[in-house]
C-alpha cells in the first residue's frame, strides 16, 4: 500500500510556491536591490512589501527571511537545503514569527511583540518579524511600534506586506525599504504554467493557458489556483473550450459583435448578443473586461497602431471612446453591488449608447434629419408631440409637471443645433449626472421615437458660438423688455418720482380700457 502522506494531494500554489529568489517570476527590481544589499551588507531596519493579493508579498518576506539566515551566511542565494531555510519555508522557525495584523489589531499585541524583539534569537542569526497585512493595525498599534522600528535591537528585523499601502501610517513608510511588487504579465504567467504542465506531464493547449493567465490579472497564486481547477474540470488535460467554460466566457466574437453593435447604437442587438452571452454561461464582468480590451485596442489603432480584430471600429471618435472607457470602469464596479449582473450589464449597455449619442435611428429619420434640421419633421406615430425648439421641449416639461427635469434643462443645457428627433449640445460641469438619459426618456414617451443627443466637451461647443441656457436666454430678454421700457416718458417719470426705484417685472396689458369700447351707458 502507497504511504498515505506520499500519496497527498498539493495545490499547485502550495507546491510550487517559490523558494528562492530565482524562483519569482516578474518581480527583478526587488531581487535584483536585495542581493545587491545583501552582498554589501547593506540590511534595511524593516522592509515594506506592497502590491495585489496573490503577488508573491509573504513568500517574498519568507525568502528575505532565509536570506538573512541561512546557515550558509547572509546571501542574496539562500540554499534553501538547510534546516533554517526548511523550518523558515514550512513556517515553523521559532526566530521567524509570521503575524496577521487583522487579527493582531491593537496595541497590546504590538507591545507583546516589542517586548519580545528585546530577547536575541534561540536559533537563527536574527529575530525576524513578518507582519501581514500590516494597514490592519490600529493608530495605536502603529504608534507603540515607531521607536522600535526607528531603532530596532540589532538582531532584529521587520518585514511588513500589504495590498492598503494608502492607509499604512507616513510615519511608518519612512522608516522601511518600500518595494511595490508588481502585477505579473499575463505571457509570464502563461509560460511559468507551461512549465509546471510539462513537469506534471499534462496535456495543455497554449491558448487555454494564455486564457488563465488574463483571468489572473498579475496575480501568480490565483493562476496556479485557476490551473488547478483546470485540471480538475478537464478531467486530466487542459483544453481551450473547457477553460472558456469553467471561466463562464464567451465565444470572442460575440464580444467583438457587441463591441460593433456598441459602435453603432444598435440597442436591440447589443441586448440581444448579451442575453446569448449570458445564457450560455458568460459572466458580466469577464463581458465587460472584454469590451474595455476592444476599445483599447480601438484606441490605439485610431493613434497608428495596427491590430486586425478591430481594423472595422476606427471611425468611432476619441471623444466616443473616451466616454465608452470611463463607463466600462464604472460599470465594472457596479456589477459587483447590482441585485442583479445582467440587468446591471443591460443598462449599462444602452447607458454607453446614450451617453455616446450614436442611437440608431431608421434610416429616413437620419436622412430627413442631416436633409433639413431646421424644418419641422413628419410626426413619428398619431398623436405623438412635435417640437421646433428646445425651449418648446423645456416648456412642455413644465406643463407635465416635470419640475426638477425643466430645471435641469433651463439651467444646465447649451443647445448649440436642434432639430426634431436630434439635439447637439454641451452641459455645464454641474449638470446633475443623468440628465441625458431622463431627457431622453423623456423625449421618446412624448414623441413615440427615440432622440439622438450628441454631448459635446464645453471647449468644443464653446467654439461653435457659445450657446446659451435657457435661462441665460430668458435673463436676456428679460433685460431687454426692462432697457426698453425704462426709454417711455411715463416711465421715467414715474422712476424719478420714488428714489431708488426700479422697473421688477414688464407685463403687456392686453385688457381694454373702460374708456376704449363700451365705455357709454345704455341710454347713449
Amino acid at each position: 500500500m502507497a504511504n498515505r502522506e506520499d500519496s497527498k494531494y498539493k495545490v499547485f500554489a502550495v507546491k510550487y510556491r517559490p523558494q528562492t529568489f530565482d524562483d519569482l517570476i516578474g518581480q527583478d527590481v526587488l531581487v535584483q536591490t536585495l542581493r545587491n544589499a545583501f552582498a554589501s551588507n547593506r540590511i534595511a531596519n524593516g522592509y515594506m512589501l506592497t502590491g495585489i493579493r496573490g503577488i508573491g508579498k509573504t513568500t517574498s518576506a519568507r525568502i528575505i527571511a532565509k536570506a538573512l539566515n541561512c546557515e550558509s551566511g547572509v546571501s542574496g542565494n539562500p540554499c534553501g537545503k538547510c534546516d533554517t531555510c526548511i523550518a523558515i519555508a514550512q513556517d515553523r522557525h521559532i526566530d521567524v514569527v509570521e503575524i496577521d495584523a487583522a487579527s493582531s489589531t491593537g496595541v497590546d499585541n504590538m507591545r507583546e511583540i516589542i517586548d519580545a524583539a528585546m530577547y536575541k534569537p534561540v536559533m537563527a542569526r536574527y529575530k525576524v518579524y513578518i507582519i501581514d497585512e500590516v494597514h490592519m493595525l490600529s493608530k495605536s498599534a502603529f504608534n507603540a511600534l515607531l521607536k522600535t522600528l526607528e531603532e530596532p535591537p540589532e538582531h532584529v528585523k521587520f518585514i511588513f506586506a500589504t495590498t492598503e499601502i494608502r492607509k499604512v501610517p507616513v510615519t511608518i513608510l519612512s522608516r522601511t525599504q518600500r518595494f511595490d511588487l508588481k502585477r505579473i504579465d499575463s505571457e509570464a504567467l502563461a509560460a511559468h504554467m507551461q512549465k509546471l504542465v510539462d513537469i506534471e506531464q499534462i496535456p495543455a493547449e497554449s491558448a487555454a493557458l494564455e486564457i488563465i493567465a488574463k483571468a489572473a490579472d498579475g496575480s501568480s497564486r490565483d493562476s496556479l489556483s485557476l490551473l488547478d481547477q483546470a485540471v480538475v474540470y478537464g478531467q486530466g488535460k487542459i483544453e481551450t473550450d473547457a477553460v472558456k467554460d469553467m471561466l463562464g466566457m464567451s465565444d470572442r466574437t460575440l464580444s467583438v459583435r457587441l463591441f460593433k453593435a456598441l459602435m453603432s447604437g444598435n440597442s436591440e442587438e447589443a441586448l440581444a448578443i448579451v442575453q446569448n452571452i449570458h445564457t450560455n454561461g458568460g459572466e458580466p464582468y469577464l463581458i465587460i473586461s472584454d469590451l474595455l480590451e476592444l476599445n483599447y485596442k480601438t484606441t490605439r489603432a485610431k493613434l497608428g497602431f495596427k491590430d486586425s480584430e478591430v481594423a472595422g471600429f476606427t471611425d468611432a471618435s476619441m471623444a466616443d471612446l473616451a466616454i465608452i472607457w470611463q463607463a466600462l470602469l464604472k460599470g465594472l464596479s457596479d456589477i459587483k453591488i447590482a441585485p442583479n449582473s445582467l440587468h446591471a450589464l443591460e443598462m449599462l449597455m444602452l447607458r454607453i449608447i446614450y451617453m455616446t449619442g450614436i442611437v440608431q435611428q431608421e434610416p429616413a429619420q437620419a436622412q430627413a434629419a442631416v436633409r433639413a434640421p431646421q424644418q419641422q419633421q413628419p410626426q413619428a406615430a398619431a398623436g405623438s408631440h412635435v417640437f421646433k425648439t428646445f425651449m418648446e421641449v423645456a416648456d412642455y416639461a413644465d406643463s407635465k409637471g416635470e419640475g426638477i427635469l425643466t430645471y435641469n434643462l433651463q439651467n444646465y443645457v447649451r443647445v448649440s443645433d436642434f432639430a426634431d428627433g436630434a439635439i447637439q449640445c454641451s452641459l455645464e460641469p454641474d449638470a446633475p449626472k443623468g440628465l441625458i438619459l431622463d431627457l431622453q426618456a423623456k423625449l421618446q414617451q412624448w414623441t413615440g421615437k427615440p432622440w439622438n443627443i450628441k454631448v459635446e466637451s464645453s471647449a468644443a461647443a464653446g467654439s461653435g458660438g457659445g450657446a446659451m441656457t435657457l435661462k441665460e436666454q430668458i435673463d436676456k430678454k428679460d433685460k431687454e423688455i426692462k432697457q426698453q421700457a425704462a426709454k417711455d416718458p411715463l416711465v421715467k417719470e414715474a422712476l424719478s418720482m420714488f428714489a431708488g426705484a426700479n422697473i421688477s417685472k414688464v407685463s403687456a396689458n392686453d385688457e381694454p380700457s373702460p374708456d376704449s369700447e363700451g365705455g357709454e351707458d345704455e341710454h347713449g
